[in-house]
């Protein structure tokens, strides 16, 4: 009998003890929960009930078991440390053991107290800063409000997207689905406790595309992000508007099971640029690597590209370009006119050549104002074509980003006329114009410390400051500095890039507004833009000055990273590279060859990263 008891005593603790490991992995001692303690956060897991789109229950996991109305479930929650207790890897298996659960999503969430306004959120694609920012309109490309022209302190504006609020004393919710992330992933750097937070998903479970919820409180002094299998969000958001969802919870019946796959990283960071960079290292690393389908060869894309292109030159009352959009009406610059060209030129074909030199007649004698910036468009008939207006301000307006690619492109242009031979082609009114649109450049920089988002190319005034629109001109700056000797364009380039960086990337991690459809929004292509500008100053302020014949010494190289955040290394060992030349092709127009004394190991940076973000063709040859 007192053995029976002591066999009954035994298994008691042995299944309490298993008891308390199981709740302990819902509990504040779970690896998780220690790790967000540090940012004052902890873990929960729940059942959310839905009634179409609006919650009507929510039921926490206290333990492993839950009991609701109609049905009991279990949670498995299996957590791993990764990397040296900053990354925990949780698997969150949801089981319906009994019953059923109707309209019902698992939901993972991370609540935060001592939460602050001043921490940066990023959902990537979706929300940089927590676009955290003055809003406007209601649908697709918002007009601007009278307030925002001719205005040197207008604040960054946004269009109606997913936000946190810019303003004190009101809470938010932002609901998203995981497609609308470029990674499934929510982020945030905090300045007080200088430390990052990223979790990971996978995009989707049995049950589609997972949510990606965040909510702040009025007080904005605690905020919770929470990922839910599937995405149930009352909204959707639109292109600058929000629509009914349509999403809707599963139903469950008994043995139905869901895993919900998260990695979870806090991590020391001393600046948004340390969040960022962390993540541009970890953001594959539960997705895994992309597996492109190589399905069309590139001699068949070039042959249609150069097809298509090519027969789609005319010739209308306005002049003779190739036609960069399904009308007749020709656009400058912004993946448009006098970009098109630069292919066409470079194939080196006698027709191709020619018509590419009728275009640069009809930029620079149709498109280009009095100050120097050229208006962003032209009708077929000979009508320009105004950007962004107001009728209070009648003066016709364009694009600051797509002067900056005009300027660009002219460069490229000019350069590869000359690197090909054909130098005697260049007429003096190209090379006029394009000194015309960087002294512009220059001229507003040195009256204003920014190019502003739109131009009046009659006058050179700025009619809308902010923004990154101008996030290429430091490249074209840099050709031209080079192009027509005029050091202090350079200088104009670096001070550009420099503020660009610090103000947009640095204190604010993103870059946006030089699209012609949006607001000042967040957008990808001034990030390539500006990358663009950092590749160019690198080339001209960097590369430019390694000459042949130099010794064992340091050299201090400035490149840049994949994340656009600026790197300085220090190389110590240099390397003779026998019987070994580099061809560099096409880098800015230009051909040159490297036969030198050169570090090896700098060498190979430059490569890999310039070839990673596919810039310039680079091969190796014998000399």
């Amino acid at each position: 009998m007192i053995l029976n008891k002591r066999k009954y005593a035994l298994a008691f603790i042995i299944c309490a003890s298993t008891l308390q490991q199981v709740n302990a992995q819902v509990s504040q001692t779970s690896l998780a929960q220690a790790l967000l303690k540090q940012l004052h956060g902890c873990m929960h897991v729940s059942v959310i009930q839905y009634k179409g789109t609006r919650q009507i229950n929510k039921y926490e996991f206290k333990q492993n078991h839950l009991q609701t109305d109609s049905a009991q479930w279990q949670i498995l929650l299996n957590e791993r440390t990764v990397v040296n207790h900053e990354v925990i890897d949780i698997n969150a298996d949801f089981i319906l053991k009994e019953g059923r659960a109707y309209s019902t999503a698992p939901a993972v969430s991370f609540d935060f107290s001592e939460w602050s306004r001043k921490n940066y959120v990023m959902v990537p694609a979706s929300m940089y800063n927590g676009n955290r920012y003055h809003s406007i309109g209601d649908g697709y490309n918002p007009a601007y409000p009278k307030d925002m022209y001719y205005n040197p302190g207008v604040p960054l504006t946004i269009s109606n997207n997913p936000r946190l609020s810019v303003e004190t004393d009101k809470s938010s919710l932002v609901e998203l689905q995981t497609g609308n992330a470029a990674t499934p992933a929510m982020c945030f750097f905090s300045p007080a406790e200088n430390k990052g937070f990223i979790v990971l998903t996978t995009q989707q479970t049995k049950f589609g595309n997972s949510g990606l919820t965040i909510a702040e409180n009025a007080k904005q002094d605690s905020c919770n992000f929470t990922i839910s299998a599937p995405a149930v969000r009352k909204l959707a958001a639109g292109f600058g508007d929000f629509h009914n969802s349509g999403d809707q919870a599963p139903n469950w019946k008994s043995g139905d099971k869901m895993t919900l796959h998260l990695r979870l990283y806090v991590f020391d960071a001393k600046s948004i640029p340390d969040l960022l960079k962390k993540f541009m290292r970890v953001r594959k690393d539960l997705t895994g690597p992309n597996h492109p389908r190589n399905q069309l060869p590139m001699s068949q894309l070039l042959a249609a590209g150069t097809s298509i292109c090519s027969n789609n030159f005319i010739k209308v009352p306005a002049g003779s370009y190739y036609k960069p959009e399904n009308n007749d009406d020709f656009q400058l610059g912004w993946v448009s006119g006098m970009m098109n060209s630069y292919p066409m030129l470079a194939l080196n074909n006698e027709t191709e050549r020619n018509r590419v030199a009728a275009e640069l007649d009809f930029v620079v004698s149709k498109l280009q104002g009095k100050s120097g910036y050229f208006y962003g468009g032209i009708k077929a008939n000979g009508e320009l074509l105004p950007e962004k207006m107001h009728p209070d301000f009648p003066a016709m307006q364009a694009m600051v980003r797509k002067n900056c690619d005009a300027l660009l492109w002219m460069m490229k242009h000019l350069m590869l006329f000359k690197a090909q031979s054909y130098g005697n082609m260049i007429k003096p009114e190209w090379e006029t114009a394009a000194k015309k649109l960087a002294a512009a450049f220059a001229w507003t920089w040195h009256q204003h410390g920014d190019f502003g988002q739109y131009i009046v190319p009659e006058t050179g005034e700025i009619a809308v400051f902010n923004s990154t629109a101008g996030a290429i001109a430091p490249a074209g700056l840099a050709i031209a500095s080079d192009y027509f000797k005029q050091p202090g364009w350079l200088q104009v380039a670096k001070d550009a890039a420099n503020f660009y960086y610090r103000r947009d990337v640095v204190k604010q991690g993103l870059t946006g507004g030089d699209c012609g459809d949006i607001s000042m929004d967040a957008n990808s292509e001034s990030a390539f833009g500006f990358l663009e500008s950092l590749m160019a100053l690198y080339y001209y302020t960097i590369i430019r000055l390694i000459r042949p014949g130099c010794k064992r010494r340091k050299y201090r190289l400035l490149f840049v990273q994949p994340g656009l955040f600026l790197t300085i290394l220090c190389f110590h060992q240099i390397a003779r590279l026998e019987n070994l030349g580099v061809i560099w092709r096409v880098l800015y127009g230009r051909v040159f060859r490297i036969n030198m004394l050169l570090p090896a190991f700098a060498l190979r940076q430059v490569i890999i990263s310039l070839s990673s973000i596919g810039l310039p063709e680079i091969c190796f040859m014998r000399l």
